[in-house]
């Protein structure tokens, strides 16, 4: 095959892959996301049931660049309430992707103080091994500099915090 052919085809398998994965979003998510601000997004999300937040955040992070982080503000209140849900998604992820932002979502819950996740043994080993797995240096790069992530947070006055149920 000549490197015109060969250059044609990783094209066209690029955009395949791209639109595969932009497509594979609700499309609720994207109109909501859309034209939206940030707090009227977050007063939608506050009001789906739990496991329809979790897909609207996971999503989200996915249709959005730069990641909109800050829709872990949508879930992370609810502190222990996520606790299961978000631990059978971790356990159960295959998705660099999903590991990465179940552990920021979790600590956002721990520096806004809704839920603590060094505590809870049994979990905190489940995030450690869910790191040890992440095969990305951006993610390892990520993990690594969560420690900073928590020392800031104990730096927060309550004005700052977000408020947890």
């Amino acid at each position: 095959m000549s490197k015109k052919f060969f250059s044609i085809i990783m094209v066209i398998s690029f955009v395949a892959a791209i639109t595969a994965c932009q497509s594979s979003i609700p499309e609720y998510v994207r109109s909501t996301l859309n034209g939206h601000s940030i707090q009227d997004v977050l007063v939608y999300m506050k009001g789906l049931p739990l496991d329809k937040r979790y897909d609207f955040y996971y999503y989200g992070t996915r249709a959005k660049r730069p990641y909109p982080l800050w829709m872990a503000d949508g879930i992370a209140p609810m502190g222990s309430k996520a606790i299961p849900l978000l631990r059978d998604k971790l356990s159960t992820t295959n998705s660099s992707f999903e590991k990465m932002t179940i552990i920021y979502l979790l600590s956002v819950m721990s520096v806004h103080g809704c839920y603590n996740v060094k505590s809870d043994s049994e979990l905190f080993s489940l995030v450690m091994q869910k790191e040890r797995e992440l095969n990305d240096d951006n993610y390892h790069d990520y993990i690594t500099n969560m420690n900073d992530f928590y020392e800031f947070g104990s730096s927060l006055n309550s004005t700052e915090r977000i408020k947890c149920e």
